[in-house]
C-alpha cells in the first residue's frame, strides 16, 4: 500500500499489515489498524477469557482509528486523540469486563505516528509489550521498552521463574494505575519501521528478523510483514502474530506554521502533558 503523501503528511510511505491467529490458539486476540494518509499505525495484543481479549483489541484500535479522523492537523492535536482514545478505552474495557463478567480483560498498545508539520518526526506509544523496531543502515533497533516485569526488576527474563516470564505490568484495562508511555524518533529515507505483537519477536530471533528485513527494498512492505509472519509460524507460531511494517521511501520539506498555529499548539501540548502527568511512572517523569 503506498503512500505517497497527502495535505497532511509531507512523505512518501509502502505500508503492509497481516495478522495471523498462530498455530496453537484457536482464536486471533490481535488487532491492528493502519491510516497511511493520516500517518498512523498500531496494533494490540489482547487477554483475558472467552472473547475477551478479541474485543479489548478491536476496541483499541477502533478508539484510535475514530479520534483520530476526527482530529485537528496539528502535530499536538492529533498525539492529543492518540492519548484520549487510549485513556479512554482503558476505562471503557474495564467497564466492559465488568459489566460481561469476564475474570480479566486488557490489550497492549503499540502506536507509530508520523509527525504532521515534521516529516522527519514521528511519536511512538506503547503500553505492554507490544513492540516498534526501526531497521536503519543494516541496524535493527527496539525502540519501545516492555512493561514486563522482567524490565521493571531490570533482568533477563529467562532468569525469573516460568510463571513470571512474559507478565505484563502495565496495559489498557486491567491495572487502575495504566499510563501511556509516549517518546520520540527521527524519521529518515530509507528507514524500516517495524510494529508487532510478542507473537512475532518471541517466536523470531532479532538474526532472522536482520535477514528478511535486508531483503525488504526489494519487494513490497506487505510481502515483508507476511516473510516476518511465515518465520514467527514456521518457528512454531505458539501465539497470535501481528506486524505491520512501514518503508519510508521519501521524505518532504518542513511545514511552516503561522505564528496563531504556534501559540495553539503549545496550548494542546501543554493539555497533553497534563493528560499523561497523572499516570506515568515516578521513573519516567524526567
Amino acid at each position: 500500500m503506498i503512500f505517497s503523501g497527502n495535505k497532511l503528511l509531507n512523505i512518501s510511505l509502502d505500508v503492509g499489515g497481516t495478522t495471523h491467529a498462530g498455530k496453537i490458539r484457536r482464536n486471533n486476540e490481535d488487532s491492528y489498524v493502519m491510516l497511511g494518509n493520516h500517518g498512523c499505525f498500531a496494533v494490540s495484543d489482547g487477554m483475558g477469557g472467552g472473547s475477551a481479549g478479541e474485543i479489548a483489541s478491536k476496541m483499541v484500535v477502533d478508539s484510535i482509528k475514530e479520534k483520530l479522523k476526527k482530529s485537528g492537523t496539528s502535530p499536538a492535536s492529533r498525539e492529543r486523540s492518540v492519548i484520549r482514545a487510549a485513556y479512554s478505552t482503558n476505562t471503557a474495557i474495564g467497564d466492559y469486563c465488568t459489566e460481561h463478567n469476564f475474570e480479566s480483560m486488557g490489550a497492549t498498545l503499540a502506536c507509530l505516528l508520523l509527525d504532521s508539520w515534521d516529516p522527519g518526526f514521528a511519536t511512538l506509544f506503547h503500553a505492554g509489550d507490544s513492540r516498534i523496531y526501526r531497521w536503519r543502515d543494516s541496524q535493527l533497533e527496539q525502540l519501545t521498552i516492555d512493561h514486563t516485569l522482567a524490565t521493571a526488576e531490570n533482568v533477563d527474563e529467562q532468569s525469573l521463574p516460568k510463571e513470571q516470564q512474559g507478565v505484563l505490568t502495565n496495559v489498557l484495562g486491567i491495572a487502575s494505575n495504566f499510563f501511556l508511555e509516549r517518546m520520540s524518533c527521527d524519521v529518515a529515507m530509507g528507514d524500516i519501521f517495524v510494529i508487532c505483537t510478542d507473537g512475532l519477536y518471541r517466536m523470531v530471533s532479532e538474526d532472522s528478523m536482520k535477514r528478511i528485513l535486508s531483503q525488504a527494498w526489494s519487494v513490497d512492505a506487505s510481502v515483508a510483514a507476511q516473510l516476518l509472519q511465515a518465520e514467527a509460524l514456521s518457528s512454531g507460531g505458539h501465539d497470535n502474530c501481528t506486524v505491520i511494517v512501514v518503508k519510508v521511501h521519501k521524505t518532504g520539506s518542513c511545514y511552516v506554521p503561522k505564528d496563531w498555529e504556534l501559540q495553539e499548539e503549545m496550548l494542546i501540548q501543554e493539555e497533553n502533558i497534563d493528560d499523561l502527568s497523572d499516570t506515568l511512572p515516578t521513573e519516567c517523569e524526567e
